[in-house]
Parts: structure tokens; sequence; C-alpha cells
């Protein structure tokens, strides 16, 4: 029984039960799996994401610092010039200072090749403004320098290079204060990350969870539901109920118990029909016998005092059977039977009328809702059938003559079921008395 958790275990049914084991467990260890590489990318992810960015930050503070430093060094460079008397060493701190200018704009260049925030963007502008005011008072400074004009220099300095590189400085203070500003944040949003991380791995593993349990559930019904619906299908089978059919819809090996089920009932209905009929039918002349006659008589009993309407009842019986028995031996007697029972279903075809062999060689015929007047004249055409059967035996023809008894009522409570069949009686033993192969008919019924 594959849709919906009633019809996903349907669908299951159309998986053998270990095909289906393997497919469910191995769906819930593959869903373990899943989650487990998930948790463990993710969490490679965030770690990273989180040295990535301290690595950058570090790399940031370091290359700014190199750029302070180099800008210091530098200024140190240029006073030093002034205060040199020799030529050669002038040139050697010029050298200097132009070494600590490349170390400062490779740094710079550097910084910038790592990606700028729009902060750092606006610090690197106000850098790049500074030094580029601060060219012509350095090539001031060092030329007064070289003409050994030590206090021109000097002034230079002092007043015009020296609150440059102040605001250079603390600008690029202010690029380490953002790199220190931004590790935090890293790590800050590495802890943020990293709780996200395990609510939604928390979240995945009851999804999971819940997939998982759904999946045992399913195939769990798709197995107990079965099984219980073959329970009942043989305990009904068990107290003789055999119209029970088990549900067959898949192809498991529930879904074969259920049809052999099914197969095991119509076997044992069709049997048990046998035994019915069997148990109802006279072994000899193949008419329903004494005990159907009494289970019918007061169902159509029963029905007639609810309908209001008559029953009729004949009852037949053959004249001087015991002579045939005695004459053409049991044999005779049988094949008389035989031939009077066939004459007795053939003439009464009604649907609701019934012929029963009432015992030995006495007849009932059972007729629903017909009047006494009805009955009569059905009885007549039995009985004229009857004698002019031509019964041969042995070479022998064997004469064949019946009596009847014609009864008829509408059942009322004031009436016991049996009172009819006494009634029918009473006209057959009238009928006897009178000569034999005759119908006669119970009078006193309007009494």
């Amino acid at each position: 029984m594959i849709l919906l958790p009633k019809n996903g275990a349907v669908l299951l049914r159309g998986f053998r039960i270990g095909t289906r084991l393997v497919l469910g467990f191995g769906s819930i260890l593959a869903i373990v799996a899943a989650t487990n590489v998930a948790e463990t990318y993710l969490r490679d992810q965030s770690k990273e994401k989180l040295i990535a960015g301290l690595k950058v930050s570090e790399e940031k503070t370091r290359l700014a610092a190199t750029m302070k430093s180099a800008l210091l060094e530098g200024g140190i460079a240029m006073r030093n010039i002034g205060i040199q008397s020799e030529v050669a060493a002038m040139q050697k701190e010029y050298d200097n200072a132009a070494s600590y200018r490349a170390l400062f704009l490779q740094s710079r260049d550097k910084f910038v090749s790592t990606g700028l925030s729009d902060t750092e963007k606006t610090i690197f502008s106000n850098i790049a403004q500074i030094d580029q005011q601060m060219q012509a008072p350095l090539r001031e400074a060092i030329g007064q320098s070289l003409a050994f004009n030590e206090d021109s220099a000097a002034i230079v300095l002092a007043t015009r290079i020296d609150p440059l590189n102040r605001k250079a400085i603390q600008e690029i203070n202010q690029l380490v204060d953002i790199q220190q500003a931004a590790a935090h944040d890293v790590i800050v949003k590495s802890v943020d990350d990293d709780i996200h991380l395990k609510i939604l791995l928390l979240l995945v593993s009851i999804v999971s969870l819940g997939v998982g349990a759904l999946l045992a559930w399913l195939m769990a019904r798709s197995i107990i539901h079965p099984l219980r619906d073959a329970v009942d299908v043989a305990q009904n089978v068990a107290r003789g109920e055999l119209t029970s059919q088990a549900h067959v819809d898949g192809h498991d090996e529930v879904t074969e118990l259920m049809r052999a089920l099914n197969e095991m009932m119509q076997c044992l209905s069709v049997a048990n029909q046998k035994l019915s009929d069997l148990s109802h039918t006279d072994g000899l002349t193949g008419v329903k016998n004494r005990a159907y006659f009494n289970e019918v008589f007061n169902t159509e009993w029963r029905r007639g005092q609810r309908a209001g309407y008559m029953v009729g009842l004949l009852m037949l019986d053959i004249d001087h059977f015991k002579s045939v028995n005695d004459t053409y031996g049991h044999l005779g007697g049988d094949a008389c039977l035989k031939h009077v029972a066939e004459t007795l279903n053939t003439t009464i075809r009604r649907a609701g009328d019934h012929v029963f062999r009432y015992g030995g060689e006495e007849f009932a015929i059972l007729l629903a809702n017909t009047e006494m007047a009805g009955a009569e004249s059905i009885a007549e055409i039995i009985r004229k059938r009857i004698e002019a059967l031509e019964i041969i035996f042995d070479g022998k023809k064997i004469p064949v003559t019946i009596s009847v008894g014609v009864a008829a009522m509408i059942p009322n409570d004031a009436l016991a079921a049996d009172s009819l069949i006494g009634y029918a009686d009473s006209a057959l033993y009238k009928a006897k008395h009178a000569g034999r192969n005759k119908v006669c008919v119970f009078q006193e019924i309007d009494e």
C-alpha cells in the first residue's frame, strides 16, 4: 500500500518487506550521515572565516604599524640631515629617509591591496593629501640642509613637516584602532555564527528525528496494519463468518498472505455451501429434507404474519407405497420416490415455493402467499401428473398415485405455527380414507 501518512504506508506495500526495511533504515542513516557532514562542513566554514578575518586584521595592523614606523624613522632621518657637517653623512641620512619613504609607500600599497572599507578609504585619502602637502616642505628642508642652513631646515621641519607627520600618524593610529575593532567584530560574529549554527543543527536534528520517526511509523504501519486485518479475518473465519474479505493492495509478503486468506475463505465458503446444501437435501430424491422444511416453514410463517398474507401447505403421500416396496423391492420403491420428487420439482416453479421430503413416502409443498383455492388447484395438477407417470422398473410399470391434503391460513398470534401442519395432515388423512388418489381440503379452517 508510495502519499500522505496513510497513503504512504499503502505505497510502501509496493515493496517487499526486506527492501522496505533496507530503504527505511538506509534513509535514516543517510539523514544522520548528511546531518553530521553538514555540521562538520559548516563548523569548518565558520572556523575558516574566523581565521581568515583575523589574518586580514592582523596583516592590516602589521602594515599600519610598518607605515607608522617608516613615517617616524623617515622624520628622524630628515632631522639628521640637518645636523650633519659632512656631505657624505648627509647623503647617507638622505638615503635612509628615501628608504623609509619607500617602505611607507610599499606598506601603504599592500594595505590597499588587502581591500578597504569605506572608513579606511577615507583615511587613506586623508593620508594621501597629507603626503602631497608634505612634499614641498620636504624638498625645502632638504635644500636648506644641503646648503648647510641648519636653522632654516629645522624651522621648516618643526613648523611645516612635523604637524603634517603628526596628522599622518593620527590617521594611521585610526587604522590600527579600526583593525582592533575589526578583529573584535570577527570574533563576535564567529560566536554569533556558532550560536546560529548550533540552533540550525538543532532544528535539522529535530527535523531528521521527525523524518526518521515518520519513516519508522510508515514502515510499522505498512506491516502491522495489514497484519491486524489478517488477524481480524482469521478470527472471523474461526467464528464461521466466511463472507469477510481481506483488503489486497500491494506486492509484499503481507499482501500474499491476505490473498491466500481470501482464497482460503472462498474455498471454505464453497465447501461450507456444499455442506449446507447436503445437510438440507434429501440424498435419495434431491429435494429439501425435513430439517430444512422446519427452518423454511418457521421463516415463511413469520413473514406471512408480518405481511398479513396467506400461507399454503400441501401434504402428499404416495398411495400403497408399502406394496410397491413389497412388489418391486426397495430399489423399485426408490425409483418411485425419485420420479415423484422430480414431478413435484418440475411442477412447483414459482419463487418462494418449496418441495420437501417430509419422511418416508410423504412429501410437503410450502406455498407462499397462496390462498386455499390456489393451493387446491396446484394440488390437483400435481395429483394428475403423478397419476400419469410412466415409471418403468426392471421392465415393469409401477402404477403410482398420491393423496394430498391442502390447508391455507393467514398466520396470527392466536395460532401456533404447527397448526397449519396439523390442518394439512388432517386433510391428507381424510383423502386417504376417502379412497386415495384424491385431493382434500381442510374445511374447518374458517371455523
